[in-house]
């Protein structure tokens, strides 16, 4: 079973839509489209370089360990994103990226219990439950013009 690697393709492009004003706490102007482009896919690029460094699990003991840490580049990411200001352009779709966000969160720390549980079944299918979301989130970054956020950065 090939390492699911959550920054690499699914999140690092669900991540790159940010967060809105409100859940950011920002109280800065919005960014205009091009920043915001700019600022997001360097952002998903540090985090590329440090989901890349992670190690490949070694036997099936090791993909709870592997996942977390993914999930903690991800989660990184993710706050870096949502400190951002986005432009009203494009809105709907960071809206609909947020929400698809908390779906890979959840989705890959349960997959990292159910390997600790030894529930591999159970793990494999919570990590194929993210294809149709990394596909929508695919489509996001690149309908919004992202590069480095989307799957084939």
């Amino acid at each position: 079973m090939p390492a699911y690697q959550p920054c690499r393709h699914d999140l690092a492009v669900v991540a790159a839509c940010g967060g809105d004003d409100s859940s950011s706490g920002s109280s800065s102007e919005p960014l205009t489209k091009a920043e915001f482009v700019e600022a997001a896919d360097a952002i998903c690029a540090e985090a590329d370089v440090k989901n890349n460094a992670l190690p490949e699990p070694e036997t099936l003991e090791e993909f709870p360990d592997v996942l977390r840490q993914g999930l903690e580049i991800f989660e990184k990411q993710l706050n870096d994103l949502q400190a951002l200001t986005p432009p009203e352009e494009g809105r709907e779709s960071i809206d609909r990226a947020v929400v698809l966000l908390g779906e890979v969160n959840e989705a890959v720390s349960e997959a990292a219990d159910l390997f600790e549980d030894g529930e591999l079944e159970g793990a494999q299918a919570r990590i194929e439950d993210l294809d149709p979301i990394g596909e929508e989130l695919d489509e996001l970054a690149a309908d919004y013009g992202l590069a480095a956020c989307g799957s084939n950065s």
